[in-house]
C-alpha cells in the first residue's frame, strides 16, 4: 500500500505495535496474509518510531541465499557505523560477506579450520556489529522465506538478546514451512525478552469505503463497497489492484468509475502458482472449489472432484497446507478471496470445467430453497444443459419472489433474458414476470434495456405490450428518476390497455402522481378521477389499493384535511394479499413524505415506521430505499444532523434511483448551512435546480429556496432574484402551494433585499391565498416568516417582530429547529433596529447563534456572532477545554481549508478576518500532525452533520 495515503483501518493495531517495541529487548511478530498490509503497517510505525531502524526482507528464492536477510540488515547499518578503528576486531570476519563495506570494517581475519567454528564466529561478529549501534530496531519481513543462517541469527538474538535491540518480524501464516512456527523452529526466548504478536486482519466495509475514497477521490456507492469487500476478502493490496484495473483504459465501467471486478495480476499469479505446486489430487480439489465458488463441506468437494471420501480428505489437507483454500468458521472450505477462485476457474480447460459443473449439478439436485435453485441453474447452464438451466432459474426467481427477495429474483431473470437463445414464449413470460418484480425492486439499467427491446417487437400482443410499457414507465419514474420519459410511456400504455381495465386504472393512477412538473393539480385530479372510475369497474384489489393510496397522497400533499380519513383506510383495508400490501407500503411511504412537507413530523415518523416494516415483509425494496431517503429529509427538518451528510452521500451515487435527488438536496442544504457554497451549489443543481424535470416539484422548490440563500450570500442578488422568479413560477404552475413552504420565506427575503417589496408582498399574499382552507403547520409558520421578512424590508420592524415570533413558535412546535432559529434571528434583528443595543434582543440573537452552532450550521452561527461583535458583545467566561483536539471553529476552518479555500474565502464565509483564519489553520495543522492544507483532505475531522 502506498505510504503517501492516510493510514486506513489499522490505528488500533499500530498502537499495539508501538507499545510492543517501546522498550528493548523485545520481539514483535507481525502476522498477516499476502497483501494484508504488513509492510504498510511497519512503514507507518517507522514514521513514528524513535531510534535507529534497520530493515531487510527475505527474498522468495529457492534454495534460499545464505545469510540473505542478515546481509540486508548489515548493509542498511552503514550510515550508523562507528569508525573502523573503534570497532570490535571480530568484525573483520564480515569483510567477505560485505565487500561494499570493506573500508568501514576492521582488518580481515583468517578463516578457521572447522566450518562450524567459522560459522559461529560469523554470527558472533554480526551480533557485535548490531550491538555497537546502540538503541536499534531490526525489521525482517517475510520470515516464510528466511534462509537457515539468518534464521539462526534471529534465534540467537531471541535466546541471547542484545540489551538495546528490538526485533520486528513479519510473516504470512499461510506459507510457513511449519504451521505456527514463524522461524520454522521453536525459539528459546531469554527470560528478559518480551514477546508479542499483532495480526493484520482484513479490512471491514467501512475501512474499505475510506480506502476507495482515497484512491478514487469520490465516495463509492454502498453496494459497490459491499461487493468489493466481499470479492477481495478485504485484503488491501487486492483492493488497490482491483481499483487500479477499473481505472485502466478499456476496462468495463458503469460511467462513475465503478465497474466489474476481475482477478488482478498479482493475485492471479500467486493463486495459480500455489495451485500448480499441488499434486494432481490437490489440483482437482482446488478446481472443484473454484467451480463451486463458495465454501462447502469436504464431502461435496470430494464428490465434485470425482474422489472418494478418503482421497478427498487427504487432498483437501494438502490444499489447506498449500494455502490455496481456507476453512470457514462453520467447517466448510473454499477460497478466502473469491477473486482467487475466479483466477483458478479462468485457466481451467473448458471440457473439464463443464464436467465439474455437471457433477456439481448432480450433487446439488436436492433442496428447493431459492439460493439452492439458483446455484443449480448456474451449474446446469455452465455444463451446457440449457433447458434445465431455464427451468431451475425460473423456479429460483419465483422462490425469491415468494421469499420477498425481489433483488435476487430480478438478477436471476435478467441473466436468463440476456441470453438471445431463450425461446420467444419463454422470453415473453419471463419478461412480464421481470417487469412485475422490477416495479417493487431496485433500479436496473439492464431491466430497462430488456423491456424496451421486447416492447419494440411488433409480434407482441397489444395487451402484453401495454402491461410491459406500464411497468417500464414505473421503473423509469420510480427507480431511474426519468419522470418525463416514464410518464410518457405510462400515458401511451393507457391506450394499449383498453382490454385490461384494471391495469389501465393503475396507469391512470400513476399519472395522477402530484409531484410531476409537467402537469397541474387539476390535471392530476382528472387522472385520479378516471382511475377511480376504472378501478371501481374491476375486481382487482391491488389496483383499487393503488388508486386509494394515490388519492391519499394527492390530498395530503395539498394539506386537504380529508386526506387523514383516506389515509386511515390504507391500513384498515390492507388485507393479506401480497400485491395489496405492497401498495399499502408504497402509500404509507408517500404519506410520510407528504406529512414532512406539512410539518406533521410525528405523523411522518409513524407512517415511515409502518411503511418500512411492511415493505420489509413484502419485499418492496424500492419502498424501503425511498423510506430511508425520506428519513434523511425528516432528520434534516428536525435538526438531527450528526452523521446526516454521510447518510445522504449514500443516495447521491448510482445505487440511489429517484432517491438521488433527495440525497443531493440534503447534502446541499447541509453545505449551505455550513457556508460551503461550492458544494451547496453543485448539490442543489443536482437536486433539480439545474434541470427541474429530472426531479420532483417539492424537491426542486426546497432546493431553490436553499440556492436563493447561497446566491444572496455570495452577493449575486440579481441571480438570486432570477432564481426566485423561476422557482415561484414552477410552484404556481403546479398550484400546490404547500410546496412553497421551503421556498417562499427565502424568496420574499431576497426580493426585499433587492428593493422589490411590492413583488415580495404579492408573493406572500399569493402563498396565503393558495393555502386558504388547507391545513399545514409548516406553511403557516413559513407564511409568518414571509411576513416578518416583508415588514422588515419595509422598515416596519415593530410589526415584523410579532410575525417573526409567531414563526419561531410555529417552527419550534413541529419541530424544525433550523427555521425556528432563523425566525428568532429575524426577531432579534428587528428589535435591534428599533432599539440598538437592547440587551434582550442581543440575548435572543445569541440564543439563535447557539442554536445554529448546536445544529452544525456554522455559516448562520458566524453571521449571528458577527452582529453581536458589532454591538460590542464579547463572549464571557472561560473557553471550554478541548485538550489537544480541535475547537469547533478550528474544525470548521480546517474543513474549508481542506477543500482548497483561500483564507480570504474562509473569512468571508465565517465572518472572520483573514488573519484570524490564518491562525486557525496554523493551529489545526499543528494539532492534527500534518504539514500542509493538502494533507488535511485525508484527515477525518469529525464535523457535525
Amino acid at each position: 500500500m502506498q505510504t503517501d495515503r492516510v493510514f486506513v483501518g489499522r490505528n488500533e493495531t499500530l498502537q499495539r505495535f508501538l507499545h510492543a517495541v517501546a522498550q528493548p529487548p523485545a520481539v514483535l511478530f507481525v502476522a498477516g496474509e499476502a497483501g494484508s498490509g504488513k509492510t504498510r503497517l511497519i512503514n507507518e510505525w517507522r514514521r513514528q518510531a524513535a531510534g535507529t531502524v534497520l530493515a531487510a526482507a527475505c527474498p522468495p528464492i529457492r534454495p534460499p541465499l545464505p545469510l540473505a536477510a542478515a546481509t540486508g540488515l548489515l548493509l542498511s547499518a552503514e550510515p550508523h557505523l562507528a569508525p573502523a578503528s573503534t570497532l570490535n576486531p571480530l568484525l573483520g570476519v564480515l569483510r567477505p560477506l560485505l565487500p561494499e563495506l570493506a573500508d568501514r570494517m576492521p582488518p580481515g581475519l583468517p578463516g578457521l579450520a572447522d566450518p562450524a567454528e567459522d560459522r559461529h564466529r560469523m554470527l558472533r561478529a554480526i551480533g557485535a556489529l548490531l550491538g555497537s549501534l546502540g538503541r536499534v530496531t531490526l525489521v525482517v519481513e517475510d520470515l516464510q522465506w528466511i534462509d537457515p543462517d539468518s534464521r539462526d541469527l534471529l534465534s540467537l538474538l531471541l535466546s541471547a538478546p542484545l540489551p538495546e535491540v528490538c526485533l520486528v518480524l513479519s510473516y504470512r501464516p499461510e506459507e510457513l514451512a511449519v504451521p505456527g512456527l514463524p522461524l520454522g523452529v521453536a525459539a528459546a526466548y531469554a527470560p528478559q525478552m518480551r514477546s508479542a504478536t499483532v495480526r493484520v486482519h482484513p479490512l471491514q466495509a467501512d475501512d474499505v469505503r475510506r480506502l476507495v475514497r482515497q484512491v478514487r477521490r469520490q465516495d463509492p456507492p454502498a453496494d459497490f463497497t459491499a461487493r468489493l469487500t466481499a470479492v477481495t476478502g478485504g485484503v488491501p493490496r487486492v483492493i488497490e489492484d482491483v481499483l487500479e484495473q477499473l481505472r485502466a483504459p478499456g476496462e468495463e465501467s458503469d460511467g462513475n468509475g465503478f465497474g466489474r471486478f476481475a482477478p488482478p495480476a498479482r493475485l492471479r499469479e500467486l493463486t495459480n502458482a500455489r495451485v500448480a505446486a499441488l499434486s494432481t489430487a490437490g489440483r482437482r480439489i482446488a478446481e472443484a472449489a473454484a467451480v463451486l465458488d463458495e465454501p462447502v463441506a469436504e464431502e461435496l468437494l470430494a464428490e465434485v472432484s470425482g474422489m472418494d471420501a478418503g482421497e478427498g480428505r487427504d487432498a483437501l489437507v494438502e490444499v489447506l497446507a498449500g494455502a490455496v483454500l481456507a476453512e470457514a468458521e462453520d467447517g466448510r472450505y473454499g477460497y478466502r478471496i473469491p477473486l482467487a477462485a475466479r483466477a483458478v476457474y479462468e485457466v481451467m480447460p473448458g471440457p473439464w470445467r463443464r464436467e465439474l459443473h455437471s457433477r456439481a449439478a448432480i450433487a446439488l439436485a436436492h433442496g428447493n430453497a431459492a439460493p439452492q435453485l439458483a446455484r443449480l441453474a448456474h451449474h446446469h447452464r455452465r455444463s451446457g444443459q440449457h433447458k434445465a438451466w431455464m427451468r431451475h432459474a425460473e423456479a429460483a426467481a419465483e422462490r425469491y419472489i415468494a421469499d420477498g427477495d425481489n433483488e435476487s429474483a430480478i438478477a436471476t431473470l435478467e441473466e436468463v433474458l440476456a441470453d438471445q437463445t431463450v425461446p420467444r414464449n419463454v422470453r415473453t413470460r419471463l419478461t412480464i414476470r421481470l417487469a412485475q418484480t422490477a416495479e417493487v425492486g431496485r433500479r436496473s439499467d439492464q431491466t430497462v434495456a430488456l423491456l424496451r427491446r421486447i416492447i419494440a417487437d411488433d409480434r407482441l400482443p397489444v395487451a402484453a405490450r401495454g402491461e410491459l410499457r406500464l411497468k417500464l414507465g414505473l421503473v423509469l419514474m420510480n427507480q431511474a428518476g426519468e419522470y418525463v420519459e416514464g410518464a410518457a410511456e405510462v400515458e401511451q400504455a393507457v391506450d394499449e390497455l383498453h382490454e385490461r381495465p384494471a391495469l389501465a386504472a393503475r396507469a391512470m393512477a400513476v399519472l395522477s402522481w402530484p409531484v410531476l412538473h409537467f402537469s397541474s393539480f387539476s390535471r392530476d385530479l382528472g387522472w385520479l378521477e378516471r382511475a377511480e372510475e376504472a378501478a371501481a369497474a374491476c375486481d382487482d384489489d391491488a389496483i383499487k389499493m393503488a388508486v386509494l393510496a394515490n388519492r391519499a397522497t394527492l390530498l395530503m400533499n395539498c394539506g386537504d384535511p380529508a386526506a387523514w380519513t383516506v389515509a386511515q383506510r390504507l391500513t384498515t383495508e390492507g388485507g393479506s394479499n401480497l400485491a395489496v400490501r405492497q401498495q399499502v407500503a408504497r402509500g404509507l411511504q408517500n404519506l410520510a413524505d407528504a406529512t414532512i412537507l406539512l410539518g406533521r413530523h410525528r405523523a411522518a415518523e409513524d407512517f415511515l415506521r409502518q411503511a418500512t416494516e411492511l415493505a420489509d415483509q413484502v419485499g418492496a425494496s424500492v419502498t424501503s430505499t425511498t423510506a430511508r431517503c425520506t428519513m434523511l429529509r425528516l432528520d434534516w427538518a428536525m435538526g438531527r444532523w450528526p452523521g446526516l451528510a454521510d447518510r445522504a452521500a449514500e443516495f447521491t451515487g448510482p445505487d440511489g434511483p429517484t432517491t438521488t435527488v433527495e440525497g443531493h438536496l440534503v447534502t446541499g442544504q447541509l453545505a449551505m448551512a455550513r457556508g460551503d457554497w461550492d458544494t451547496a451549489e453543485s448539490s442543489l443543481a443536482a437536486a433539480g435546480v439545474a434541470a427541474p424535470h429530472t426531479s420532483t416539484v417539492p424537491v426542486v422548490a426546497a432546493a431553490s429556496g436553499a440556492h436563493i440563500r447561497v446566491l444572496a450570500a455570495r452577493g449575486q442578488l440579481d441571480e438570486a432574484v432570477a432564481e426566485t422568479r423561476r422557482a415561484v413560477a414552477r410552484v404556481r404552475a403546479k398550484a400546490i402551494w404547500n410546496w412553497a413552504a421551503e421556498l417562499a420565506p427565502y424568496a420574499v427575503h431576497v426580493l426585499g433585499q433587492a428593493g422589490l417589496t411590492g413583488e415580495a408582498r404579492d408573493l406572500a399574499e399569493e402563498f396565503a391565498e393558495g393555502m386558504r382552507g388547507l391545513e399545514s403547520p409548516l406553511a403557516e409558520a413559513s407564511l409568518e416568516l414571509c411576513r416578518g421578512h416583508l415588514l422588515a424590508a419595509e422598515d416596519r420592524h415593530a410589526e415584523a417582530v410579532a410575525h417573526f415570533a409567531g414563526a419561531a413558535k410555529g417552527f419550534a412546535a413541529q419541530p424544525r429547529p433550523y427555521e425556528a432559529a432563523q425566525a428568532e434571528e429575524g426577531r432579534a434583528r428587528s428589535e435591534l433596529a428599533l432599539r440598538p443595543g437592547d440587551a434582550d434582543a442581543l440575548a435572543t440573537l445569541a440564543a439563535a447563534g447557539a442554536a445554529f452552532t448546536a445544529l452544525g450550521a456554522g455559516w448562520d452561527a458566524a453571521r449571528c456572532q458577527h452582529t453581536l461583535r458589532e454591538h460590542g458583545v464579547v463572549a464571557r467566561g472561560g473557553r471550554p477545554g478541548y485538550g489537544g483536539g480541535l475547537t469547533p471553529r478550528e474544525r470548521e476552518v480546517a474543513r474549508l481549508a481542506a477543500q482548497g479555500r483561500t483564507n480570504r474565502e474562509i473569512a468571508q464565509m465565517l465572518f472572520l478576518s483573514p488573519r484570524t483564519v490564518e491562525q486557525h489553520v496554523a493551529r489545526s495543522l499543528h494539532k492534527l500532525g500534518v504539514h500542509s492544507r493538502a494533507e488535511l483532505a485525508g484527515v477525518e475531522l469529525d464535523l457535525p452533520g
